[in-house]
């Protein structure tokens, strides 16, 4: 659903924020790419680990334009669905996040999930705000890695 209404924003609504305060759909994008892949990785039996301001920084400007943000969501949705199916049983083992809350692995999970439906609504709200209604989450084309 991310990657089909990305796919659908203009080039200026992806890299230049909406206010002020608000971050860029490339920022958002980069976050919600960067925490499937760590959340990937916690599942695959990695030592949960926040990435610096630095780290950040880089990969955000690595997704530098919206394909490219496409790609990433993608193939981070991917990793994170072929870790969920990987851990099995091992969904229940309880971990400690990144932000240093305990929880099971399948907790864990759906955050993430939860994670880019959250974003996805903010995404809805630029291209509405740059006259786009549409619902393009909801368009019968696959968008596929």
């Amino acid at each position: 659903m991310y990657a089909k209404d990305l796919r659908a924003l203009s080039d200026e609504a992806y890299q230049k924020p909406c206010g002020e305060k608000a971050r860029s759909m490339q920022e958002v994008t980069a976050e919600v790419a960067g925490y499937n892949m760590m959340v990937a990785g916690i599942l695959q039996g990695n030592a949960p680990q926040m990435p610096t301001d630095e780290q950040r920084a880089a990969y955000t400007a690595s997704l530098d334009t919206r394909e490219k943000g496409v790609d990433a969501v993608l193939a981070s949705a991917n990793a994170m669905a072929d870790a969920i199916l990987a851990a099995g049983d091992r969904l229940e083992t309880i971990t400690t996040a990144p932000w240093g809350e305990e929880m099971s692995l399948f907790v864990m999970a759906n955050i993430a999930a939860n994670h880019i439906l959250y974003h996805d609504g903010q995404l809805n709200i630029v291209q509405c705000l740059h006259g786009d209604p549409a619902m393009h989450w909801f368009d019968p084309d696959p968008v596929v890695a």
